[in-house]
């Protein structure tokens, strides 16, 4: 069996704690794509439909990823970077693009999407704490997708970027949602994600930060930003709980 491979960056704490002590884990909150679900795929292909819908060609699945993490409209602004100088893309386009966006994700929504190894097994594990989601994908999209791979039961509220006011890696999308189930904000919140983002919004909300490597950020950039723990992905998080 090989070792459990993570990095604490301040003082551990079990999640077996939870059921007892000061240290509990009263809420988890999660990423949706590159954290609980494999969504590269499909990402790509509807952001390439959107994208030749506008008259463009395609682009790599490494280079569509690059600019996962904002939300959709900065996801439609960058890749269309990859054609035109920034001074030549208008509004509009950007508009029409992700109007395309979303209405191909609607349509194709797990073509190929699937959750990660051991992510529904460590959502069992947690049936007795509150979970929710945040994402910065649109609100109906993000539903749609986890009500189609049927995981939706699993959470307390399901946010995209247009639930709130907020988008990460603002604190207060983190702050509204533990508002929701009625749970303070504190170290014994954990927030997981597999980008810079949700380690900036976690930190900044005042939650224990959690990366999983297994997404789409390189593992340097996470350690940048000095999450409180950082796994490889669900499996050792699986491992953690019998420790």
């Amino acid at each position: 069996m090989s070792p459990i491979h993570f990095i604490l960056y301040s003082p551990p704490m079990k999640l077996n704690e939870r059921m007892a002590g000061p240290m509990k884990l009263t809420a988890v909150l999660f990423d949706l794509d590159g954290t609980l679900v494999d969504s590269s795929q499909d990402i790509t292909n509807n952001l390439n439909r959107a994208l030749e819908d506008l008259g463009f060609g395609s682009l790599s699945k490494e280079t569509v990823l690059s600019h996962v993490g904002y939300g959709a409209p900065y996801l439609i602004e960058k890749c269309l970077s990859e054609f035109l100088p920034p001074t030549e893309i208008s509004k509009d386009t950007i508009v029409n693009g992700l109007a395309g966006f979303r209405n191909h994700y609607l349509a194709h929504l797990i073509d190929t999407s699937a959750p990660y190894p051991g992510v529904s097994e460590f959502l069992d594990r947690l049936e007795a704490v509150p979970l929710g989601v945040i994402s910065n994908k649109p609100e109906d999209v993000v539903q749609g997708v986890l009500k189609a791979l049927n995981m939706d039961h699993y959470f307390q509220f399901m946010y995209g970027r247009d639930s709130t006011d907020w988008k990460k890696p603002d604190p207060r999308v983190i702050h509204q949602g533990l508002v929701q189930i009625g749970i303070p904000a504190s170290k014994s919140v954990w927030f997981v994600g597999d980008s810079f983002v949700d380690v900036k919004a976690a930190k900044a909300a005042g939650v224990t930060a959690v990366a999983v490597e297994q997404g789409y950020t390189p593992r340097e950039r996470l350690i940048q930003e000095k999450p409180d723990l950082l796994v490889k992905n669900f499996l050792e998080l699986l491992k953690l709980l019998d420790t």
